[in-house]
């Protein structure tokens, strides 16, 4: 089924533009909120000399990197690196500033602001966490390429190629090995030493069962258990995130909203935790061959056409209330519904309310879950239940015993305060 994304209709002034009038707008407010949790550009990282360098290796280390699979699917990462790597050994390190990288690669214009847009910063927490999962991945390596935290200068680590030993050293380790390895009477024990060396064995076996048994005994983690299907893939987990449009011109911005903001930053801890890799896709850099590939989280409720397309037919949809005019969650076994409270022009509302729904789906064959809510704070609400155990343990209270090979949707509620979203209340769970 084809399908084509729309980004959410919104406008913003200062850290909040003005919510739109039609129905698929969603989520509102700015990047910034979460900026700080991304490196900035602060500082410079010194600069190594090109002279020093052989910058042959360094050339085909860059391009085994972006013909890697952790970067093939990326054509703005292999850019950005190409970029930072190719001007460093220009010499021109000292101009690698957010300005120069959002005209250069992102074809920004001079007005780009980088106090306003954290395009760049996103881009390169993306960029070092393409790289980590190279390096894991891959194990000849003989020019490492890094970009350090705080700036965008890489640095280059070329690893020297291990020297062979030499004959005479060859020989007389050898020798040495054929001498030590000569029958002698102090390899046959006596009958005594048999005995100690049992008793002995047998304490240590002794005192490695208790934490064995305390270990198989331990009461599982539901929140590892939730993510283990995920992580069985050993597949980078792609995480799409809605981009806003502006009200006036409809233009796609690089702005996304407060909650999918927050939810990303709350997921990428939860995932850097455990040393999982993860790929980040905003606005129309998502399609379906990405959800067939890799397990998915899809952010965002009617700001995303994603979440529309994932969930229909199930059993709780995020529709249009065509008889309220207004953005609802609805159970389509009995017709109850959940809509926000005194809703603002702005996408705020005094109460929200959120869905998470976790598929595994025929179609793509891949696990997605996708977290959106009627305004900004329901994603949020619904995202935080994929890295809060204590939340997750509500979900958890009716679930069937073999839960974890289940799909199943969970309503929640969540009651905001100025611009703080309380902790998710659930309201409705289904497995199936």
């Amino acid at each position: 089924m084809a399908t084509h994304f729309k980004s959410a209709d919104s406008n913003q002034e200062d850290s909040v533009r003005v919510m739109s009038d039609s129905p698929p707008v969603q989520d509102f407010g700015c990047f910034e909120k979460v900026a700080s949790s991304f490196p900035d550009s602060s500082r410079q990282v010194d600069a190594p000399s090109p002279s020093t360098l052989d910058e042959g290796k360094v050339f085909v280390a860059l391009d085994r990197i972006c013909g890697s699979a952790a970067f093939r699917g990326s054509r703005r990462s292999q850019q950005f690196l190409r970029f930072v790597v190719t001007e460093t050994l220009r010499g021109h390190a000292d101009e690698l500033k957010e300005r120069t990288i959002a005209t250069e690669v992102f074809g920004r214009g001079t007005d780009f602001e980088p106090g306003e847009d954290s395009l760049v910063r996103v881009k390169a927490h993306e960029l070092r966490k393409r790289l980590d999962a190279y390096y894991e991945s891959e194990t000849d390596i003989f020019c490492r390429i890094e970009i350090p935290l705080g700036g965008y200068t890489p640095r280059f680590i070329v690893t020297p190629r291990p020297a062979s030993a030499a004959p005479d050293q060859l020989a007389q380790a050898l020798l040495a090995t054929e001498i030590n390895e000569a029958p002698s009477a102090s390899r046959f024990w006596s009958r005594r030493r048999v005995l100690w060396s049992s008793a002995a064995l047998l304490g240590c076996v002794a005192i490695g069962v208790d934490p064995i048994w305390q270990k198989l005994h331990a009461p599982v983690n539901p929140l590892n258990e939730l993510w283990k299907p995920v992580f069985r893939t050993e597949t980078p987990l792609v995480i799409f995130i809605p981009v806003l449009k502006d009200r006036t011109t409809q233009e796609v911005t690089d702005r996304i909203g407060i909650g999918p903001a927050e939810a990303l930053r709350r997921v990428v801890d939860f995932l850097d935790a455990r040393q999982f890799p993860y790929h980040l896709r905003f606005g129309s850099e998502m399609n379906f061959a990405l959800l067939k590939e890799q397990p998915s989280l899809l952010l965002g409720g009617f700001s995303s056409t994603w979440t529309e397309f994932m969930t229909k037919g199930l059993r709780f949809t995020m529709k249009w209330d065509q008889q309220r005019q207004k953005r609802a969650i609805i159970d389509s076994t009995n017709g109850k519904s959940w809509i926000s409270v005194n809703p603002t022009d702005n996408g705020y509302a005094d109460v929200d309310y959120g869905l998470l729904s976790r598929i595994f789906d025929q179609e793509t064959g891949q696990i997605s879950m996708i977290a959106g809510g009627l305004t900004t704070f329901g994603t949020e609400a619904a995202a935080e239940i994929l890295s809060s155990g204590p939340d997750l343990h509500q979900v958890l209270q009716t679930a069937p015993r073999n839960w974890q090979r289940m799909n199943f949707q969970v309503v929640v509620q969540t009651i905001i305060v100025g611009t703080t979203p309380s902790h998710p209340r659930i309201m409705a769970v289904h497995f199936w």
